[in-house]
């Protein structure tokens, strides 16, 4: 097989439609051509993680182990997913495998590229890490959605229903202490410079919310984006009438981020779980700020990344418990049903 992969060959790739030529010319240059069968596995759990994997044709499936043994396919893939895309970003070992479910044809990157791209400042490094974003977007909220989906029928009974302040701007209050100060300390913006954190306090509104008021529900506009300075955040989904809580955000942390990358109505509730500071971000500015190709652009949204790698680490470990504790309740049943027969049956 010939392992070149041209300019065409990119321009085909969903993810990277609205990049410029003189920039997908960059990125097919760091790509390599790879062919599987059906079955192959591309990627194994476990395994050291080195490159990332763009599906040119064909279909895959994303399968993780189970906590009491097995595997269970997670999501399933197609013409133009990129897959493994957090190795670019971290070493560290395959958190999940990926396995072909018939012929696959794939273009791979591997993370020393994709660092040379970032040192030298290529346009090739801005483009491949907003689609990193985007892809780790939409992968957490599908992940949410199955772990509401399992909560749901693994609970005898569902969570108490909670009673919310809906948001508004009388309940906004002006910060009560000196927030630029304490900044620097939060791990959102420890890998960015003094400049950086003042241009962005420059775009950002800040106040405080009292507990309990909702900063957004399911399905509003994604309009800004949220970093918690001081307090605590809930991120929840509703199902039934019923909240379920899927992630306390703490100080440092970003809530509301993921659909305004992915550019998608909320896909999860939020609230504030205690007096909460935050700086807000409208997304009119975060999409400024993520077109300019300056230094600080980059350093947002690799610490963006970051906060994404953190949220789909602790979604996949959730979900993983989740589908065991619906296995279990599911075996329970049927022991229980198979149980009196057994027991009545003899001489």
């Amino acid at each position: 097989m010939n392992t070149r992969v041209t300019l065409e060959d990119v321009r085909r790739l969903t993810l990277f439609c609205e990049v410029e030529d003189r920039d997908l010319a960059m990125i097919a240059h760091g790509l390599e051509r790879e062919g599987f069968a059906g079955g192959d596995f591309i990627f194994g759990q476990g395994e050291p993680a080195d490159s990332a994997i763009f599906i040119a044709d064909g279909e895959a499936e994303i399968l993780t182990r189970l906590p009491g043994g097995g595997e269970v396919v997670v999501a399933r893939v197609g013409d133009g997913a990129m897959i493994g895309e957090t190795s670019l970003l971290e070493e560290g070992m395959r958190t999940a495998s990926v396995r072909c479910a018939g012929p696959v044809t794939g273009f791979r990157m591997d993370r020393r590229f994709f660092r040379a791209s970032v040192a030298q400042h290529d346009i090739a490094a801005f483009c491949i890490l907003r689609q990193i974003m985007r892809v780790m977007a939409d992968r957490l909220r599908n992940l949410n959605i199955q772990i509401v989906e399992h909560a749901a029928s693994s609970l005898s009974r569902p969570p108490e229903s909670i009673t919310l302040a809906p948001r508004a701007r009388e309940l906004e209050q002006p910060v009560s202490f000196d927030c630029r100060a304490f900044l620097p300390i939060l791990p959102f913006f420890q890998e960015l410079r003094e400049t950086d954190i003042d241009d962005l306090v420059k775009l950002a509104k800040i106040f405080t919310l009292p507990r309990g008021v909702t900063l957004f529900e399911e399905g509003d506009d994604s309009d800004s984006l949220f970093i918690v300075v001081r307090g605590a955040l809930t991120m929840c989904c509703v199902d039934g009438g019923h909240h379920y809580p899927l992630e306390i955000a703490g100080p440092g942390k970003v809530c509301g981020g993921d659909d305004v990358i992915a550019e998608r109505p909320r896909a999860r509730g939020c609230h504030s779980s205690s007096e909460t500071t935050l700086l807000e971000i409208a997304a009119a500015d975060f999409r400024g700020l993520e077109a300019d190709r300056s230094w600080l652009s980059f350093r947002f949204q690799a610490a963006l990344c970051d906060m994404q790698l953190e949220s789909l680490a602790r979604a996949n470990r959730r979900l993983s418990h989740e589908i065991t504790h619906t296995a279990m309740k599911e075996h329970r049943s049927i022991a229980s049903l198979v149980a009196p027969k057994t027991a009545s049956s003899g001489p």
